[in-house]
């Protein structure tokens, strides 16, 4: 099962040892759960996805979310970072846990036009565990 989140208007990032333990077990249980620390907001240019896929790996459920983004601002890599995603609804969504695995953060630079459009961050994380798109409260 494949699910897209429409109309991303916010994307902020969180160091994944400020996260609370255990966000996915309680997601999974039915618990609601909140980023409930210092969040950094991202401005991104142009429109942001966010993709889910459900699948089997290994005889267990497995889901992979991968949000794709480009910005002027920084993203650091050296460091386990976690993202939050808020769509045009309201609802709010956490790709990242404070447990292994990270996120991983993939990055790449592109050249800016000559009409003027200028060089930017293309950056894509992809989060892959039993739930990787966690419903949340910011």
């Amino acid at each position: 099962m494949k699910t897209s989140l429409p109309s991303i208007t916010k994307i902020a990032m969180v160091h994944c040892d400020l996260l609370t333990p255990h966000l996915m077990e309680k997601v999974i249980a039915g618990i609601p759960i909140g980023v409930f620390c210092q969040t950094t907001p991202i401005e991104f240019l142009g429109k942001a996805s966010c993709d889910a896929d459900d699948s089997f790996h290994n005889g267990g459920r497995y889901e992979k979310t991968t949000l794709k983004f480009m910005t002027l601002d920084d993203v650091p890599t050296m460091q386990p970072m976690a993202f939050v995603v808020t769509t045009a609804a309201g609802t709010s969504f956490l790709v990242g846990t404070f447990e292994r695995p990270y996120p991983k953060v993939k990055l790449s630079y592109t050249s800016g036009t000559p009409s003027g459009d200028p060089s930017a961050l293309k950056v894509s994380v992809s989060f892959s565990a039993k739930k990787s798109l966690l419903p949340c409260f910011v």
